[in-house]
């Protein structure tokens, strides 16, 4: 029963926030950006400095990342109870490397939303207030950051699910064998 819950927890964590990141990264975004360009839509009150499309775009695009970001911690939670219950019941070597790769991701993930999210907003409160080519080179560094921290957790959920897939094989357990992994 354990071991059901244990997987239940690990399935359903790893692939809500791997969907998550790739179906927002790649579904949500471009088509956001894309429809307030089409549209002209802007955001009222921007200085004549900036793209108030782009500005309108990241403040939306934004919000859901805030809001993605405590699923992400529910995610976390789930994968760390899954590998807490499942270390509790045995112990190899899968275990202590799907437990360093959450970790890592748990690592990134608090970089992300402690201190590289407070400081993307800051940066984009500043440059709206004023027009500054360092306030605006500083807020592209931090964006290209936040996109390359995205890349890198989904890189480690794909290493995640690789692992996960590899050491339990459902195939056998159809056909009748013990499975000799997880």
């Amino acid at each position: 029963m354990l071991r059901r819950i244990a997987a239940l927890f690990w399935w359903l964590g790893l692939s809500l926030w791997f969907g998550g990141l790739v179906a927002l990264g790649a579904v949500a975004a471009p088509p956001i950006f894309h429809t307030i360009r089409d549209v002209n839509a802007t955001l009222p009150g921007t200085p004549e400095w900036l793209n108030a499309q782009d500005q309108l775009g990241g403040e939306i695009f934004g919000e859901i990342l805030r809001r993605f970001s405590i699923l992400e911690g529910v995610c976390l939670a789930a994968l760390l109870a899954a590998l807490f219950i499942s270390l509790l019941m045995r112990r190899n070597l899968w275990l202590w490397i799907r437990l360093f790769m959450v970790l890592a991701l748990g690592s990134l993930l608090y970089y992300d939303s402690r201190v590289l999210t407070p400081e993307v907003w800051k940066t984009r409160t500043l440059t709206r207030g004023v027009q500054s080519a360092e306030l605006e080179n500083r807020f592209q560094v931090l964006h290209k950051r936040a996109e390359f921290l995205g890349q890198i957790k989904v890189w480690i959920l794909v290493g995640l699910v690789g692992v996960s897939a590899s050491t339990s094989n459902p195939s056998r357990k159809l056909q009748g064998e013990q499975p000799s992994h997880d």
